[in-house]
């Protein structure tokens, strides 16, 4: 299959270099230097210790002109857009159009580039580390999940069974609102309070404070999802978060790692996602607008 992955960080890297062994992989990336190592090297990932290459193809955002039969959005949700702007060459009736982003409202995005029967939304619960160009550190593994937005069940079928074929362990559900959803949880839970605090995943939950505060922001978030039409079992998302932190453990979350290396967050499709959903139907989220402005602040302060 001819598959393009937009946005070669850790995550776009790390299913790269899956995906690489069985398909035609092109890397796109504004990146000179992830361009350029990708094309001399390969995709370079840090595993148990080990360091492995995958070969693949790279460019620069904009200058691939071929139609692709699948294309991965990797890129950070505020600059999708504007990816997507850049490389709708690729996109024609026949291409799925992916995207495990963090965060809500991506699929709003992809819908205008895309029908909704192209599109496949899902989440990740694997972790990886930006180490340098085309270089990933595998944090963390897990099972990926996705779903159809337009009711084409087998492009989220065909996804599916691509992935599981390249070694990435992916199940298909029905409802893909629900993916949506528990994978904001856990973001809004992990990625503002390890950056404020300064910590990794598992100190959230080693000190009593922070997670008491991260069950705040999950209740109001659970509030207003269910306020939208989406129902989810509250013991079974803090059972996920508890995975999450026993398969993560001393691992940092994407936010804590953006604000050490100076780039911008991803808190309004997060935090400020939620912050948003609430003001439609009259729901107040003290926690949540509180995380929003707070990470907001640094930004400022650090950027």
């Amino acid at each position: 299959m001819k598959i393009a992955i937009i946005g070669a960080g850790a995550m776009g890297c790390l299913y790269g270099s899956y995906l690489s062994k069985n398909n035609d992989l092109t890397m796109v990336d504004v990146s000179k230097a992830c361009v350029n190592t990708i094309n001399e090297k390969g995709i370079c990932i840090e595993e148990k210790g080990d360091i492995l290459y995958f070969p693949a193809k790279a460019v620069l955002s904009g200058d691939l002109d071929e139609k692709m039969d699948l294309v991965i959005v990797f890129v950070k949700a505020m600059y999708t857009d504007q990816a997507l702007d850049a490389n709708r060459q690729l996109l024609d009736e026949n291409t799925i159009l992916v995207s495990l982003q963090n965060g809500a409202g991506n699929d709003r995005t992809l819908a205008k580039y895309a029908d909704l029967g192209q599109i496949v939304i899902g989440n990740s619960e694997h972790s990886s580390v930006f180490m340098g160009p085309g270089v990933t550190r595998h944090a963390g593994s897990g099972i990926t999940r996705v779903g159809s937005l337009g009711g084409h069940k087998s492009r989220a079928e065909k996804v599916s069974k691509l992935f599981n074929a390249s070694g990435i362990e992916t199940a298909r559900i029905e409802n893909i609102q629900e993916i949506i959803w528990r994978k904001l949880m856990v973001n809004l839970a992990f990625n503002p309070l390890t950056t404020i605090l300064n910590s990794s995943i598992k100190g959230v939950k080693e000190n009593e404070h922070s997670w008491l505060l991260l069950k705040l922001l999950i209740q109001e978030a659970l509030i207003v999802a269910e306020a939208d039409g989406t129902k989810l079992d509250h013991q079974e998302v803090f059972d996920e978060i508890d995975v999450i932190v026993e398969k993560a453990g001393n691992g940092f979350t994407s936010m804590y790692q953006d604000i050490a290396n100076g780039r911008k967050t991803e808190i309004d499709n997060i935090n400020g996602a939620i912050v948003n959903q609430a003001a439609l139907y009259d729901i107040d989220v003290p926690y949540n607008r509180m995380m929003t402005r707070l990470i907001k602040a640094i930004e400022l302060q650090c950027l």
